[in-house]
């Protein structure tokens, strides 16, 4: 009587129960940290995104600000006119009024989450809509007009203070906030005036 249970075949070319698992285990373990690297590469990429639109808007509303004030003056009579003394109001303020050269009012102001300017009727939203402006702020310099005899004779500056945040309003993993500085100086020469009673 033959015994062919017991027989075992010279050559096996078979994966065991345990080869395989091993080997499923060991994928896994690999497919996992490369998923994550993945992940994070991708996460790094979408805040990189983020902060460059906030930089790239930041620069735009710097230089339209900067454009409008260098060759125009601040309209020290709007802020008197409005109930707001720029000597005892505590600084900063919201909202940036300038005469330009030709005597037009131009207005940067805060609205939502956006930052306009409002120049001869129209109105224009200097960010882009994945852009979201958090605060800005304005310092005006000096406090008094100083082109009237009598004020200091300094030259107009305004500082500019923004926080600018892109990106996933939810997920803060994906979100870029940045906060922004500026100051501009008024390029505007002209006579003393003197003082309205």
């Amino acid at each position: 009587m033959r015994k062919f249970f017991l027989l075992e075949k010279a050559n096996n070319k078979g994966l065991t129960l345990i080869e395989i698992l091993i080997s499923l285990a060991i994928f896994g373990i690999i497919s996992a940290i490369f998923v994550t690297i993945f992940l994070t590469i991708v996460a790094g990429q979408i805040r990189n995104s983020s902060f460059r639109r906030c930089m790239q808007d930041g620069r735009y509303i710097f230089e339209t600000t900067a454009r409008n004030f260098r060759m125009g003056e601040i309209d020290y009579a709007y802020y008197k006119e409005n109930g707001m003394d720029l000597e005892t109001e505590p600084m900063p303020i919201d909202i940036l009024i300038i005469i330009d050269q030709d005597g037009n009012q131009i207005e940067f102001l805060k609205e939502g989450e956006n930052i306009k300017i409002r120049k001869e009727g129209q109105e224009d939203q200097l960010n882009q809509k994945s852009v979201r402006v958090k605060k800005v702020n304005f310092y005006i310099s000096p406090a008094l007009d100083p082109f009237i005899i009598g004020n200091p004779a300094e030259q107009s500056r305004v500082t500019i203070s923004l926080v600018l945040e892109s990106g996933s309003a939810t997920d803060i993993k994906k979100r870029s906030e940045i906060t922004l500085q500026t100051t501009i100086s008024s390029h505007l020469y002209k006579e003393k005036e003197e003082p309205e009673s």
